[in-house]
């Protein structure tokens, strides 16, 4: 396995006979991921050998007494093997040995999902790079990692080995490591700033604007977000009576990434319809329109009675279902007594007997599997006669499971004053010979909603 080492010093020297010291190894890939579970081994002469594994991060921990001299510790795994030389001293640390022309930080990744409660196994790897006058790495740097105020309330924490400042090291990198918590970010909403200086400086201090860097990363839930949309066609049922139209849902987390697994549900309502007729201009079959102006309603909650509302341009007959339960609402109508005033009508307006539109109309379900796939996708289909296609409107709604953001439910709507009721493939208006199936409006053609006609 191709493999790349890199570690994190707690600082370039440390006392002879000091306990607890460390060395963090990490193990990645040419892709820079990191190794997880490869056995390792470390060794060095007059110290206590150590072997384990890689954990969820690639990451292993030497722990060890500091010997009477300087000493190279090896560790090997996967194949490759890294040698790092401790010097051992009185603690007293040099002064960089110039002051740094160019210094970034850098997170690895830049993009990283939240942790479970107690865990810590999601990680970022902070780099702070540090090149002086011909792009010269400089060691010894001294580096205060922080979140730079939080603007926005990550509950994630920084944390280096070692003791008061991260130290760059002879290839003038000094490195820390952030571990989101519970909550997610916004976009580039976690902003990781470093301070640092040649020689040990005040960590309370307000740090000069020509001793920082920053950097940004994204703290993501499993889910943030999602979308429906659809294209241009429209398929026919099997049994050639009906229309389908689908739709693709959509869910992202916080970076836009796809997430799969996500169970989504899926609704239909039908707002309103219209009445009305197609006839033949010598081209195609056009629609023509009948409710009047007039045609404009809403349903008084208090008095159970729908108002006529003022002249409109978009005139339509609502939803006689109101609370969207199935159930017709309404005193029983009995054959040839003369209907009742608007007012005592209910939830049966042009007082049929029936609740129009009626639920039925359409059905809304999930193709295929009901969870998103690898690309974050599901698909969605409504079905419904052919002979409603153009005179329903509808409203889908898609809600997704897991998201804890505002944008767990999406809705398409289709409405003649929108981007179009129940949709019809175009070749159904092309041929003078085959009227379309529903050349004339289910709900009548009549110019007043009130009206069953």
């Amino acid at each position: 396995i191709d493999s790349l080492w890199f570690e994190v010093l707690p600082k370039p020297v440390v006392n002879a006979g000091s306990v607890g010291n460390q060395i963090e190894y990490t193990l990645v890939d040419t892709n820079s991921l990191p190794m997880v579970g490869q056995s390792i081994s470390v060794t060095a002469p007059g110290l206590p050998s150590a072997s384990g594994a890689t954990d969820a991060n690639g990451k292993y921990i030497y722990t060890y007494t500091a010997p009477s001299s300087s000493v190279a510790i090896t560790a090997s795994a996967a194949g490759a093997s890294r040698v790092s030389t401790i010097e051992v001293g009185t603690g007293s640390i040099d002064a960089a040995p110039s002051v740094p022309q160019s210094a970034t930080v850098t997170p690895s990744p830049s993009v990283v999902s939240v942790n479970a409660s107690g865990s810590t196994n999601n990680q970022v790897e902070l780099r702070a790079l540090f090149y002086g006058a011909n792009n010269q790495p400089i060691p010894r740097v001294r580096v205060r990692f922080d979140l730079d105020g939080n603007a926005n309330s990550t509950d994630g924490t920084i944390a280096w080995l070692g003791g008061t400042y991260a130290y760059s090291d002879s290839n003038g990198v000094a490195r820390a490591t952030f571990t989101p918590g519970l909550r997610a970010s916004p976009t580039n909403g976690v902003s990781v700033r470093i301070c640092y200086d040649v020689n040990d400086f005040d960590i309370n201090a307000v740090c000069p604007a020509n001793r920082q860097a920053r950097a940004t990363l994204t703290v993501t839930q499993e889910a943030l977000s999602v979308s429906i949309r659809t294209n241009e066609l429209i398929k026919e049922g099997a049994a050639k009576l009906t229309y389908i139209k689908e739709f693709v849902v959509m869910v992202v987390d916080s970076a836009g990434q796809a997430k799969s697994d996500i169970l989504i549900t899926p609704s239909v309502d039908l707002p309103a319809y219209y009445k009305g007729f197609y006839n033949w201009n010598g081209l195609r079959w056009v629609q023509t329109m009948t409710l009047d102006a007039t045609e404009n309603y809403r349903w008084d909650g208090t008095a159970r009675a729908w108002v006529q509302g003022a002249v409109t341009t978009q005139p339509s007959c609502p939803q006689e279902d109101v609370n969207r339960n199935g159930v017709r609402e309404a005193t029983p109508l009995v054959a040839g007594v003369t209907a009742p005033a608007l007012a005592s009508r209910e939830e049966d307006l042009n007082w049929n007997g029936e609740l129009d539109s009626r639920k039925s109309d359409v059905a809304i379900k999930l193709v295929g599997s009901p969870k998103t796939d690898a690309n974050g996708l599901a698909i969605v289909q409504i079905e419904y006669g052919k002979n409603l296609g153009t005179w329903v409107d509808y409203v889908i709604t898609v809600t997704a499971s897991g998201i804890s953001g505002t944008e767990a439910r999406a809705r398409f709507i289709g409405s003649r004053y929108g981007v179009g009721s129940l949709p019809i493939p175009g070749d159904a208006l092309s041929d003078e010979n085959i009227a379309p199936a529903f050349v004339v409006s289910p709900y009548g053609r009549s110019t007043v909603c009130s009206n069953s006609n």
